[in-house]
């Protein structure tokens, strides 16, 4: 799910990413970020 959100992201290079709800949603948003600001880095 993280890569795909990535991927997801890299079509259309937003500006912000904005998490809406509770911890799980949070920490998803973070890690989509993640791998889409460092596509190159290995974070498993």
């Amino acid at each position: 799910m993280v890569k795909q959100g990535a991927e997801e992201l890299a079509s259309f290079q937003p500006d912000w990413i904005i998490g809406i709800g509770g911890g799980s949603a949070m920490d998803a948003a973070k890690a989509i970020w993640l791998f889409y600001e460092y596509p190159d880095h290995s974070f498993l």
